[in-house]
């Protein structure tokens, strides 16, 4: 279950370098209550945010949260995507298949 301050769904270790970084999960209300949800990555400010129905409602229970974001590294460095429930009535929400896409890259533009 997400906590308010929020939990590591997968993490990453890489070399230093240059990198563009995915992330993805999907998230479930397990709670009757409505209630918010936001996933982000350890490396930036790329927020996603969620409103999602109470359980067994039709279409809104379940959503796919993805974020992205691109970073340099000094050093070894653990990429985190975490999520947390924004909401402090509902205490339900769980993050499932989390996923963390990491590509090396020579430069952006």
């Amino acid at each position: 279950m997400l906590t308010y301050q929020g939990i590591n769904v997968v993490s990453l270790t890489v070399p230093a370098g240059l990198y563009v970084i995915w992330g993805k999960t999907w998230l479930q209300n397990l709670d009757t209550l409505p209630g918010q949800a936001s996933c982000t990555l350890t490396t930036g400010s790329d927020v996603t945010r969620v409103n999602l129905l109470g359980t067994g409602s039709l279409g809104g229970d379940r959503m796919p949260v993805a974020v992205q974001d691109s970073a340099t590294f000094t050093q070894t460095t653990t990429i985190n995507l975490s999520c947390r429930h924004d909401d402090v009535t509902n205490r339900g929400i769980s993050a499932n298949d989390g996923v963390l896409t990491v590509l090396a890259v020579d430069n952006l533009n």
